[in-house]
């Protein structure tokens, strides 16, 4: 089964968490923006912490709705995991030469597909041999733009 979960950047502290996203609707007469929320389990020697007999324990943290990524289900050749906003970096079909790809979904093809900084156009399908062998997640477009030759 597929592991559904988010990313995202916490408003208090700048901190980056990892859970269950929703977003809280305020009622239309609020001045308020709505909350986009993550759920952080709790969790003690790697399992999440039971209260009473149904309920898992944990903490909401409200995030920077910019920063939500969700896990694309693959982790790079080191065993971490590869959210949407991610920057990766590969060796490139047929070439000795290492390329910077930004990590997202595209919702037209239901693909999970890396963009190339510098070629518009330069799209890649992410799969899962790649990912496991010759891809490494070096950063993410909110902390290290300058990976991409952008400006923090």
């Amino acid at each position: 089964m597929r592991e559904i979960l988010f990313r995202g950047k916490r408003l208090d502290n700048g901190k980056w968490v990892e859970g269950f996203y929703s977003q809280f609707h305020n009622r239309p007469t609020d001045d308020k923006p709505n909350l986009h929320q993550i759920f952080q389990m709790l969790k003690e020697n790697d399992e999440p912490i039971i209260i009473g007999k149904t309920s898992i324990g944990g903490i909401w943290h409200t995030i920077d709705e910019k920063t939500l990524g969700q896990f694309t289900g693959l982790c790079d050749k080191n065993g971490r995991k590869i959210f949407e906003g991610d920057i990766i970096e590969l060796l490139a079909r047929g070439s000795r030469k290492h390329k910077r790809y930004v990590v997202f979904y595209d919702i037209e093809t239901g693909q999970r597909l890396m963009k190339n900084g510098e070629e518009i156009g330069d799209y890649e399908n992410l799969t899962g041999n790649w990912a496991k062998t010759c891809c490494e997640v070096i950063g993410n477009i909110y902390d290290n733009p300058e990976l991409l030759g952008e400006k923090k």
